[in-house]
């Protein structure tokens, strides 16, 4: 991937990016946009809710997916990550 992986319309609208999500969530907070509540509203709930997934995913309750992303409150760069209710990585670098 480099820079030139975003992708955009001939009037110039950007349709694409290679941001990962993370990367997002932590611009959302740094440059003061939202909160971090927000920020991962906006990552998760919102496009579950979307897609009518949100009692299915981007929820913490029973009969959901137990996959969730555990964050460092100061750094706000991942530390664990749960797949199917499993630790996969107990520190990650994202």
């Amino acid at each position: 991937v480099s820079d030139m992986a975003a992708v955009g319309t001939s009037q110039g609208g950007l349709v694409g990016s290679s941001l990962i999500l993370s990367d997002g969530v932590r611009n959302m907070v740094n440059w003061k946009v939202a909160t971090f509540l927000q920020a991962i509203r906006m990552a998760s709930y919102n496009p579950a809710k979307l897609l009518g997934l949100e009692n299915k995913i981007a929820c913490i309750k029973e009969g959901a997916f137990a996959d969730l992303l555990i964050w460092d409150r100061h750094t706000l760069e991942i530390k664990s990550v749960i797949f199917g209710g499993t630790m996969l990585r107990e520190t990650l670098s994202v």
